[in-house]
């Protein structure tokens, strides 16, 4: 969890000199979905999201302070060293939610901000379900539905048995991670829950025909990885794969003239040798973390902002973060160096 400074502190400190002697004149936003009217269950147990109204007051927010930049204009300042407006901020999403088409596209064209999506291929056009999302259904189910003992139990010895731990069950489930999710496919059986059932009915993720419909907008696209794994739980071999086929499935479907990558939860322990390996081969021409406003050891990787996961307005957030950016200077910890 972030940390944030309280609002009177706050506002102690104009956000406009603070972008100027930070140096860090390029912000990079970034959100998974806008809550509209319906829940969203399989984000429910995971972070809480902004809502239409909290996303527009962003928007004003940083359309005040900001010039809203492309993908294709950061990508020539980064390789060509073209110059940008003075204070810029790109923004991007995370996962290829349907809330983007729905929701988040018309107000960015009313407002005319452009965006990126990054899309994760396995799960385009509803194929499969991201294994949090399926963690946060389960929970959801258990919630709302009581369950005999029975089956309780054999849901729990499925959890013993793979020895999952936590002090409450949500707990539980939320430690499953991506090297033994199909422990979530088990417990989904138990409980006659089906993941395929979710996607066919409520079709999570955008579909091929929408993200066509992105691009024909001005909108651009970039690869979240096949499946979204934590990458430093993978070997070299795996995570220059998921790279890989993640890019080339958005360049042999979509066609676009660019290839870029967010890395998936974060890009924390990920070591310089993949970044070596990146440039070295060219997989891709820029890739983000999600780590707020930090320097990076690589030109090519540029850290993100997220700006879900809290109620708190959008200056008390970056006025936050830049202040944090100076302290962290004073220690030497403003600067992400890799092993």
């Amino acid at each position: 969890m972030r940390f944030v400074f309280p609002k009177f502190f706050t506002q102690l400190f104009p956000l406009n000199p603070l972008i100027k002697f930070s140096g860090q004149r390029i912000f990079l936003p970034f959100y998974h979905a806008i809550q509209g009217k319906n829940s969203l269950p399989h984000i429910h147990h995971l972070y809480r999201l902004r809502s239409k109204s909290q996303f527009e007051n962003d928007l004003d927010f940083l359309l005040k302070h900001y010039q809203a930049i492309s993908l294709n204009q950061l990508l020539d300042h980064i390789q060509q060293k073209s110059s940008l407006p003075k204070n810029s901020f790109f923004l991007s999403f995370d996962d290829g939610l349907k809330e983007v088409f729905e929701i988040v596209a018309p107000i960015l064209e009313s407002k005319g901000i452009p965006a990126t999506i990054f899309i994760n291929s396995a799960f385009v056009d509803n194929k499969d379900l991201f294994f949090r999302y399926k963690a946060s259904l389960l929970i959801e189910q258990l919630d709302k539905k009581v369950y005999s003992a029975v089956i309780k139990n054999q849901f729990h010895e499925i959890l013993k048995n793979h020895q999952i731990e936590g002090k409450t069950l949500k707990v539980q489930l939320l430690n499953i991670n991506y090297l033994n999710k199909n422990i979530l496919d088990k417990l989904a059986e138990v409980l006659e829950f089906s993941f395929q059932d979710f996607l066919n009915q409520q079709q999570p993720y955008l579909t091929s025909g929408q993200i066509n419909q992105l691009l024909r907008k001005g909108f651009t696209i970039g690869a979240h990885s096949i499946d979204h794994p934590l990458f430093n739980q993978l070997d070299m071999q795996n995570q220059v794969m998921q790279i890989q086929e993640s890019t080339q499935f958005i360049q042999h479907n979509f066609k676009v003239p660019y290839k870029v990558f967010s890395f998936p939860f974060t890009d924390y322990k990920v070591g310089s040798s993949l970044f070596q390996t990146i440039e070295n081969k060219k997989l891709v021409q820029l890739t983000f973390g999600c780590a707020g406003i930090k320097k990076e050891q690589f030109p090519t990787h540029l850290q993100r902002f997220a700006m879900e996961g809290t109620d708190r307005p959008a200056f008390q957030l970056l006025t936050s973060a830049y202040i944090y950016f100076f302290l962290k200077s004073i220690i030497g910890k403003n600067t992400i160096h890799r092993i």
